[in-house]
């Protein structure tokens, strides 16, 4: 998910292993989207949608170990990360319903 953050289709490239295919995003050219099939038929996600859906399981499940509301989170981030990606990422945070309010760049070489 956060390879293809930001990006538009002419900087992914699809590998054979994944088990959906990328696309133009019709609403914006400069992203992609998922094509995932579903027991509905065949459905387009952005991978803003997605990670949101992710880091919502994320905070339900933080919510229950801690038994305490989770409204802040604090992600790391590959270091090549520009100005969309990181739009991006504060997209899928709002939608998980999330403030989004730290990124810290994880190293390089460990």
């Amino acid at each position: 998910m956060f390879r293809l953050l930001g990006r538009s289709s002419d900087q992914v490239n699809p590998q054979a292993s994944w088990g959906f295919s990328i696309a133009e995003n019709p609403r914006n050219p400069n992203s992609v989207v998922y094509e995932i099939e579903t027991w509905e038929g065949r459905r387009a996600v952005t991978p803003e949608f997605a990670l949101g859906l992710y880091l919502k399981a994320l905070k339900r499940l933080a919510e229950t170990i801690s038994k305490q509301p989770q409204t802040r989170v604090t992600i790391f981030i590959p270091a090549y990360y520009k100005t969309a990606h990181n739009n991006a990422l504060k997209e899928a945070c709002i939608f998980a319903g999330l403030s989004l309010s730290q990124t810290m760049q994880y190293p390089r070489n460990l």
